[in-house]
């Protein structure tokens, strides 16, 4: 054989062996980083979901009262509105946003104003709101249309301590 060859064969044994410690040696650090890793679990606080245009909940009766108006005079006037809501769903709402249109005797839209329930109402639940008043309506409202616009779904989970 010759020099060369043996020179060949040398260094193709160095190369061999020094990946193979190489690859040993990477495998060894991989497992002992794996031991020493802790794994942490946190639990989050449970958030509620807002859900727009619910179909659960719905307005069943809505009614409006004109008040006395604000000066001698004067087109606007206060309202007193009435509503009751029906939740037809199995879960829980809260923060309940109504929004109530003014029409007047022509279906001309004179005022839309929202209002929010701080009332949860629960699954089944048949609720009255009373006295929801409403100032700067024009005293020319005839009717009202009520929708919800949106609500919170309570959770029912409660955050561990």
């Amino acid at each position: 054989m010759s020099l060369r060859r043996y020179l060949f064969l040398g260094l193709t044994l160095v190369l061999i062996v020094a990946l193979t410690s190489l690859v040993l040696k990477g495998y060894k650090q991989e497992k002992q980083q794996a031991r020493q890793l802790i794994e942490t679990v946190e639990e989050a606080r449970p958030s509620r979901t807002k859900v727009v245009n619910p179909q659960d909940l719905k307005v069943l009766q809505s009614k409006m009262e004109l008040l006395q108006k604000s000066e001698k005079g004067s087109p606007i006037a206060s309202v007193r509105n009435e509503v009751e809501i029906y939740n037809d769903g199995s879960v829980t709402y809260t923060e309940v946003l109504l929004r109530f249109v003014y029409i007047s005797r022509n279906s001309e839209k004179l005022k839309s104003v929202t209002h929010l329930l701080d009332q949860p109402i629960p699954p089944g639940a048949k609720l009255s709101f009373r006295d929801i008043n409403i100032t700067e309506v024009s005293y020319s409202a005839a009717t009202l249309e009520t929708t919800v616009v949106s609500a919170e779904i309570e959770s029912s989970n409660k955050p561990r301590q």
